[in-house]
C-alpha cells in the first residue's frame, strides 16, 4: 500500500481498484470519507462513492506496477 497522508480540508478520500493478473486495472472506485474512528485519520465508518477525476489520474500510475 502506498500512502500519503494530506491533512483535511474539504474531504478525505479513498480509492479502491481491483486489477488483473497482469496489474491492469479493470475497475476503480473513488469514495469520500464521511465519518471515520479515529476521527483524525482512521476507517471509514460511513463513507459515499463520488467522481473524483484528479485522484483517479494521481494514484493510476502507482496501479500499474
Amino acid at each position: 500500500m502506498i500512502q500519503e497522508w494530506i491533512p483535511d480540508g474539504g474531504g478525505v478520500y479513498g480509492l479502491s481498484a481491483l486489477l488483473d493478473e497482469a496489474s491492469n486495472i479493470k475497475a476503480a472506485f473513488v469514495h469520500k470519507k464521511l465519518r471515520m474512528y479515529p476521527v483524525q485519520g482512521g476507517p471509514s465508518h460511513i463513507a459515499e462513492g463520488v467522481e473524483h477525476p484528479q485522484i483517479m489520474e494521481l494514484d493510476s500510475p502507482f496501479l500499474n506496477l
